[in-house]
């Protein structure tokens, strides 16, 4: 979910998702939403159960905060190689689609 020292975007054919692979030193852990709540379980099974409310509140916010700093910095120079920018395109449509949702 957080990945450590790099990374790259996968689209999918649609250009509508994208699959973000890194290294094996991120921070990883489970997100699964059960009803009004969302459960969150760390790798070594530690857990911990917020309301979805709250969770949406957080993440939003999160998000919010890293677009706002990607869009106040020089405009990105993309590779020219279709692979990378289809997983860039794919990466903001999936972020606007769930941000919007």
């Amino acid at each position: 979910m957080l990945p450590c020292c790099g990374f790259f975007y996968i689209p999918d054919d649609e250009l509508e998702n994208v699959t973000i692979s890194g290294c094996d030193f991120g921070t990883d852990w489970t997100v699964r939403h059960e009803g009004d709540r969302v459960i969150l379980e760390t790798e070594d099974g530690a857990s911990e159960s917020v309301p979805i409310v709250a969770y949406r509140s957080t993440v939003f916010s999160f998000a919010d905060k890293g677009e706002a700093i990607y869009r106040s910095c020089s405009p990105r120079k993309i590779s020219g190689d279709a692979f990378t920018q289809n997983g860039v395109t794919a990466f903001w449509n999936e972020w606007h689609r769930r941000r919007n949702a």
